[in-house]
């Protein structure tokens, strides 16, 4: 659930709606049927679906993340960044929040926001960076654009310094 390539799969729409006709207060179909939504353009009934998701479970981060880049798509930055903010702050190891979050700032307060973005290179756990040395290691679509991403900070940092 919720995860691109479901998204994609011809019926997953239909597999959520009847799901929530059997049990329609579960924070997580719920939240997995606005990432559909979402990820099909339907951004008015993904941002629903998220705050739905939201009101039965406050302490939801994953659906405070998909719901900013739901306003990320409606270009309402100001929504996205609270909705960042208050993703990060329920599970700060979110990686790709925090730079989706950083790519925000950025784009609204300039080079200031990479300080935010370093910060995550201390963290544990699979989103943690790979090692220094340790080879190649197989990253989920965010967490590598989010590594990406970091990285293009860091060298810009080091090249002004």
């Amino acid at each position: 659930l919720g995860e691109p390539a479901y998204a994609e799969s011809p019926g997953a729409l239909d597999d959520l709606n009847l799901a929530l006709t059997l049990e329609p207060n579960v924070a997580l179909v719920i939240a997995s049927r606005g990432y559909v939504y979402w990820a099909t353009g339907r951004y008015h009934e993904a941002l629903d679906d998220f705050n739905r998701a939201i009101t039965l479970d406050p302490g939801y981060a994953w659906a405070f993340a998909c719901r900013g880049d739901v306003h990320l798509s409606l270009h309402q930055y100001e929504e996205a960044l609270q909705d960042f903010d208050r993703a990060v702050a329920l599970y700060p190891e979110h990686i790709w929040v925090i730079a989706r979050r950083a790519e925000l700032q950025e784009n609204s307060q300039g080079p200031s926001a990479y300080a935010e973005v370093a910060r995550t290179g201390s963290l544990n756990g699979n989103d943690a960076a790979p090692a220094p040395g340790s080879g190649p290691r197989a990253l989920d679509p965010p967490r590598l654009r989010a590594w990406q991403f970091i990285a293009h900070k860091r060298n810009l940092a080091r090249r002004n310094d």
